[in-house]
């Protein structure tokens, strides 16, 4: 990423809405990943997977891009179908990403709420 300072943002979220089930539906989990200053996202690097971390629970899953990002300086993913922790309720969330050159890095955003719509 060379050089590149990145940054996750995450929105973690869960449908109550009147037509989902009584427990709602599944976690969603938004990922933004930023240049901190604002550049150009690097070219080349992807985001692979997310780990939702709950206490001693773990959710894993494969991401998605399901639509370009409108700024050039963030890459957004998507993760469906997670558990149904909460809401209300904090986790940890680490994005997998690679570079160019196929290296893994880590990035984390920690304390994050998981939310609700109604």
């Amino acid at each position: 990423m060379q050089g590149q300072n990145l940054s996750l943002h995450a929105y973690l979220g869960r449908d109550f809405m009147p037509a989902a089930p009584p427990d709602g539906r599944p976690m969603v989990a938004v990922l933004r990943v930023r240049t901190v200053d604002g550049s150009r996202f690097p070219a080349g690097v992807t985001a692979d997977k997310v780990s939702v971390v709950y206490g001693d629970r773990v959710w894993t899953a494969a991401t998605r891009q399901e639509h370009p990002s409108q700024q050039a300086h963030v890459l957004e993913v998507i993760a469906r179908d997670g558990p149904k922790w909460g809401p209300d309720v904090r986790v940890d969330v680490i994005v997998y990403l690679h570079d160019a050159a196929g290296r893994q890095h880590l990035l984390r955003a920690p304390d994050q709420l998981i939310e609700s719509s109604h």
